[in-house]
């Protein structure tokens, strides 16, 4: 997907986003990790969004997940701070850190090599929280650091809107199936 077809989508996604926040009087805190606070630059692009968009976190280490946020240091050492464990944790804890309607989170990997544990770029994982519960979706980039950061942004807002377009059409989160 070319760059600009992709800032499209994010600016379409992060605009019906936007309107179901404003709609339902809530607001949006976002935790990233590999996109270095990409997501939160493309949403508060939108004009108006103050009106929803409260607060974004950038923890782009280990260390600044467990300080910032709180994640354990024994689920980070235990799963790696980029998996669905340390993504459910860093959106849930910013949602509750923050009182916010909805909590976006991303962590993933950007290379250029394989991580410590032999994993390859582009894994990413995208978290979802709410006030009753959170989901958790894994993703597989292919393609240049840049890339997969644009790519997890436009995933991060396409689940978000999808997410809470159920949640609030009277889905439970747990029970919703987020897949990319």
């Amino acid at each position: 997907m070319e760059k600009e077809e992709c800032l499209e989508l994010i600016y379409g996604y992060s605009k019906k986003l936007a309107k179901l926040l404003q709609s339902a009087g809530g607001g949006l805190v976002v935790a990233e990790s590999h996109t270095g606070g990409l997501i939160s630059s493309h949403l508060t692009d939108i004009p108006g969004s103050h009106r929803w968009y409260e607060s974004g976190c950038i923890v782009f280490n280990s260390e600044s997940k467990q300080k910032l946020l709180g994640v354990p240091k024994e689920l980070i050492d235990r799963q790696t701070d980029v998996s669905a464990e340390v993504a459910a944790e860093m959106a849930v804890r910013a949602r509750d850190l923050s009182g916010a309607m909805l909590a976006i989170s991303a962590t993933g990997l950007t290379g250029p090599g394989r991580d410590s544990v032999g994993r390859a770029p582009g894994l990413v994982y995208i978290g979802i929280a709410c006030a009753d519960g959170y989901v958790v979706s894994e993703y597989h980039f292919d393609g240049s650091r840049e890339a997969i950061r644009f790519l997890t942004n436009l995933a991060a807002v396409k689940l978000a809107a999808g997410v809470l377009a159920a949640y609030l059409g009277g889905s439970h989160i747990a029970d919703l199936s987020a897949k990319p």
